[in-house]
């Protein structure tokens, strides 16, 4: 499939960020192919006030998006031009009607699950876990799967019932207390 979104996890000097990246199979990344939430600001300042009140949110590009050697989790699903031209309009929908930030109650892993169950995927629930337990446990979610569906489909995430049964009889992932940045 010529399209890909790649929800991704690194590493911060926090607990870390959650975020994707997204296009075309083969092309460079840019900053406009990056989504994310996180405060609107490069002081840790808005940061810090987030964990007690919302704060205003950005939703592209952050420090250290761009740095591989930073990411420690990834989840990429193939994407066939009309399902990347849907998904694309729900993310920049998202993008452009975005709210604010707050650590606990609507942050990163939050609003890359949003834009995940659009998808049709299935999202952890619980959004306080560390970004690479968050990207981790929705690629187990849904199977481990590459693509998000098959020839011929209407963008249904529906995995195959042994890949069900084999993610339903695993043990769930531990919660971990914490938000993600």
């Amino acid at each position: 499939k010529p399209y890909f979104v790649e929800f991704r996890a690194r590493s911060a000097h926090s607990y870390g960020h959650t975020f994707l990246v997204h296009g075309r199979v083969g092309q460079r990344i840019t900053k406009r192919d990056v989504i994310g939430l996180h405060p609107a600001s490069e002081s840790s300042v808005p940061w810090m006030l987030g964990h007690l009140v919302p704060v205003t949110s950005e939703t592209g590009a952050s420090d250290g998006d761009f740095e591989d050697e930073y990411v420690i989790a990834r989840y990429r699903i193939g994407l066939t031009e009309a399902e990347y031209k849907k998904t694309l309009a729900t993310m920049r929908g998202m993008q452009k009607n975005h709210p604010v930030w707050h650590a606990v109650l609507y942050n990163c892993n939050r609003f890359v699950g949003d834009i995940a169950q659009n998808m049709g995927l299935q999202a952890p629930s619980n959004s306080l876990l560390m970004p690479k337990e968050f990207i981790t446990t929705l690629k187990q979610l849904n199977g481990g799967r590459p693509e998000l569906s098959g020839p011929g489909s209407t963008m249904t995430a529906q995995a195959p019932a042994a890949e069900r049964q084999e993610t339903a009889a695993a043990p769930k992932p531990q919660q971990t207390a914490g938000a993600a940045k």
